[in-house]
């Protein structure tokens, strides 16, 4: 395999495992930008409107539970204000789960909140129609207990005032006996009516209508002390004063019962109110606790994957890493096997270089010393030459006849002399070059 190819195939390498790393990172990333959504857009706000559902069906049983204990008004309002921000949120809630399919439960929960709210609701206003009940009741029970006590109290002093009578205008005993337990009679009503006031307001404040039943069993006393009462009256005026009393008695003991019927009633009220909350609170809780493990299991999943995606990405960071690091070393050695077989091959061309070089030197030294040895030949063929014209030119006058041939020979000679002059020229550049390739 040539260099190049080796050095491609390193850094394809190379390439390969980024883009997987790359592709690997991508998917991680959308993986979890995908929960990331559906935690803002779906779960998140899910468990946001339980936890505000929750906060508002806390403030309606505050509300109610305080318009219990006090039976004010104001409180009622607040309860309805607090329903108002509870339907709220049941509408937000229907409209989240009906964008997001996937909230089954959530709907599930918001369809059977809707008919506990409805009855939590009705079951509210009856409580105020009772309380209302009870307030008409216990003002009433209020009038007839001031009327009560009033009338027991004249009936007592006018009892009184005929006892200091028949005392002083010295009466039979037997009279003053019978004047004595007329207001025994009255005194006893007295104290068992105010027993029964008593029993009211011991109900009222520990808001248990059964001491209300017991109160009511003192009417058993005042109804007997009555009977004895009347019983004993002679005088039309005291006996009219005497049943007027009974009717403010009987009156307040009417009205007892009713409060109690009421108190009863907004008991059984309450216990069906409570039942109610409970469920109310329940389908919140399960509303909220839903929302909120489903929030901590994408919040988890979306961990696990970006922890799990880091160390891919480690792991392949370090088997890049290690495939560069060998594919660099398996390179360097490859490029320094080539280049240190060129760098060999060079320096053995270069010896060659020099042999020849130094065989072409010593062929032009030998070459030129030729030269030299031939010029020499030339110089001395020269002189026999000029040797040979002086000797012709003394013999011209002589020999006429040889006259032409040695101006034949003449012309002879001078083109042998500039073919010699030309050879010379051709050795001197023959030794100048070989003198070059020497150095």
């Amino acid at each position: 395999m040539t260099l190049g190819k080796k050095i491609t195939c390193g850094f394809g390498a190379l390439i390969v495992i980024s883009a997987l790393l790359g592709v690997q990172a991508i998917f991680t990333i959308k993986s979890a930008q995908s929960t990331a959504q559906t935690l803002a857009t779906e779960y998140v706000p899910e468990t946001q409107i339980a936890t505000d559902l929750g906060n508002a069906v806390s403030d309606v049983q505050l509300a109610v539970r305080s318009y219990g204990l006090t039976a004010d008004a104001s409180y009622v309002e607040s309860a309805r204000k607090a329903l108002g921000e509870v339907h709220k949120h049941e509408q937000a809630g229907q409209r989240h789960s009906d964008a997001h399919t996937e909230l089954a439960q959530l709907r599930e929960h918001l369809k059977e909140l809707a008919p506990a709210l409805k009855e939590y609701e009705d079951l509210l206003a009856q409580t105020e129609a009772k309380n209302k009940d009870i307030l008409a009741s216990r003002d009433t029970l209020n009038k007839s207990a001031a009327a009560f006590l009033a009338n027991v109290e004249k009936l007592i002093a006018g009892q009184n005032t005929k006892l200091e009578k028949e005392i002083s205008t010295s009466v039979e005993a037997s009279k003053l006996q019978e004047r004595r337990q007329k207001l025994m009679l009255a005194a006893a009503i007295r104290d068992e009516g105010n027993a029964a006031r008593v029993a009211v307001f011991k109900s009222q404040a520990l808001r248990d209508p059964k001491i209300i039943e017991e109160g009511l069993k003192a009417f058993e006393v005042i109804d007997k002390s009555f009977e004895q009462l009347l019983g004993l009256l002679q005088n039309q005026e005291d006996i009219a004063e005497v049943k007027s009393v009974q009717t403010d008695a009987q009156t307040y003991r009417d009205t007892m019962k009713k409060i109690m019927a009421d108190d009863l009633a907004l008991v059984e009220i309450a216990k069906k109110r409570l039942v109610l909350a409970q469920t109310v609170q329940q389908l919140v809780d399960e509303t909220q606790v839903a929302g909120l493990k489903r929030t901590v299991e994408a919040a988890t999943t979306s961990s696990h994957r970006l922890a799990a995606s880091s160390l891919t990405l480690i792991i392949g960071l370090i088997i890049g890493l290690a495939v560069g690091v060998v594919l660099a070393i398996t390179i360097i050695r490859s490029t320094t096997k080539v280049l240190t077989n060129l760098a060999d091959h060079l320096y053995e061309g270069a010896e060659q270089t020099v042999s020849a070089a130094s065989q072409v030197s010593s062929a032009s030294q030998s070459l030129a010393e030729g030269a030299s040895e031939q010029a020499a030949s030339l110089e001395e063929t020269s002189s026999s030459l000029e040797e040979m014209a002086s000797m012709s030119k003394s013999n011209a006058e002589q020999t006429e006849k040889c006259r032409g041939w040695m101006g034949e020979a003449h012309v002879v000679v001078g083109n042998m002399d500039k073919l010699l002059n030309e050879t010379a020229v051709s050795i001197q550049e023959t030794k100048r070059s070989s003198e070059a390739t020497g150095k």
